[in-house]
């Protein structure tokens, strides 16, 4: 089976993090199948197009960096589209003049709307798409136009099947989109050679660990004002606060008392991120709203308890009282009594039964095998 890719984000030169839980998928794919992965990339340093291809075992990454075309925004944006397309096309043309393509997979709508309706009109291939945007879920696709609205639904209907990374996310599909067929559930993965237990020593102070991009759905304003009344009525915690620090960020820390509180690391590789939180206790998520929760289930697998928003998809992943506490959603002294909750009695929870549940749900050969499944049974039906 060899499966072609074309990723809405995928990690480049350009932008190492953008999409790497995709990147992951996609690891974690290749173990059961071939995977070649086709990532055209606008590059506003370069002037002419520079092609670079990673092999590593089953899966191909091929990628295309392409100039911009134009000073004029809208222009550019237009070129940027077009030549996204065409390179997807002439990628797929390389590909199977050496090698029969299976299926097509779009994972992540963007500039590649019509590349699978297009491959599957030239070369009768059966597309799928993967979703795990906030766009269905933060209001944005409320705001688009009707005919922005069709094309979407238009995509969907045509594939034939999708996937989303959780149920809450799949039933939002269904409903907005206007689905008239089934899809799957998939959950994201964790790298279980990176993310395991392994917390030798008891912190002096209970430590806390939050890591987000820091915009406004991940609500760290709220989570730092909640911090600020713990440490009214017991200072004896740290907060390893792990992404990209904006001044407003990193204003609000000193304003409310709590720069010897707080660790800032900013951005970290993922192997780093598992080392910061192999050395902390608690993580907190304090997020307005989410599809599914990469980091819950990084966490969990070094063994930390979660305290999180409580959302339906959150509730998909958190047991309370065993991985993890419910917060209610932007409810700041709700957020402060589980804090205090924790620092009280930090040894509540059993890291090491947290740790072993989610590296067995969530690894790369559990998640890889639902993938080919998933492949296997629509290529049975088409």
């Amino acid at each position: 089976m060899h499966i072609v890719v074309f990723p809405g984000w995928y990690p480049s030169r350009v932008d190492k993090l953008s999409g790497d839980f995709i990147q992951r998928h996609l690891h974690a794919i290749a173990q059961n199948c071939k995977v070649s992965v086709v990532i055209p990339v606008k590059d506003s340093t370069i002037h002419t197009t520079d092609i670079v291809t990673i092999e590593n075992n089953n899966l191909t990454e091929i990628y295309y960096y392409y100039p911009s075309q134009s000073s004029i925004t809208w222009l550019d944006r237009l070129f940027s589209f077009i030549r996204y397309n065409s390179l997807c096309l002439k990628a797929t043309r390389l590909i199977s003049e050496k090698e029969k393509v299976s299926l097509i997979y779009l994972y992540v709508l963007q500039k590649n709307h019509f590349t699978g309706i297009l491959l599957q009109w030239m070369y009768k291939i059966p597309y799928v798409i993967s979703e795990c945007s906030t766009f269905y879920v933060d209001g944005r696709f409320e705001k688009m136009n009707a005919i922005q609205k069709r094309i979407y639904r238009y995509v969907f209907n045509k594939a034939a099947s999708f996937h989303a990374v959780s149920d809450y996310l799949l039933k939002t599909l269904q409903s907005k989109l206007r689905l008239n067929k089934e899809g799957v559930v998939i959950p994201n993965v964790v790298d279980a050679h990176q993310f395991y237990y392994a917390h030798d020593m008891a912190n002096d102070k209970v430590t806390f660990v939050h890591v987000s991009n820091m915009v406004y759905q991940k609500n760290v304003g709220g989570m730092l004002q909640a911090f600020a009344e713990v440490r009214k009525v017991n200072a004896n915690f740290l907060l390893n606060l792990v992404g990209p620090l904006s001044d407003s960020v990193n204003t609000l820390i000193y304003e409310l008392g709590l720069a010897k509180h707080v660790v800032t690391w900013h951005e970290r590789h993922y192997a780093e991120v598992a080392q910061i939180m192999q050395q902390s206790d608690v993580f907190v998520f304090f997020t307005r709203y989410e599809t599914f929760g990469c980091v819950i289930i990084e966490a969990n697998a070094c063994g930390l308890p979660v305290i999180v928003s409580d959302l339906a998809v959150t509730r998909e992943l958190v047991t309370e009282n065993f991985n993890g506490l419910f917060v209610e959603n932007e409810n700041v002294q709700d957020l402060t009594d589980k804090l205090l909750s924790a620092l009280l009695n930090p040894a509540r929870f059993d890291p090491i039964a947290i740790s072993l549940q989610a590296r067995k749900k969530f690894n790369y050969q559990k998640i890889g095998q639902q993938f080919y499944d998933w492949y296997t049974s629509v290529l049975i039906k088409n």
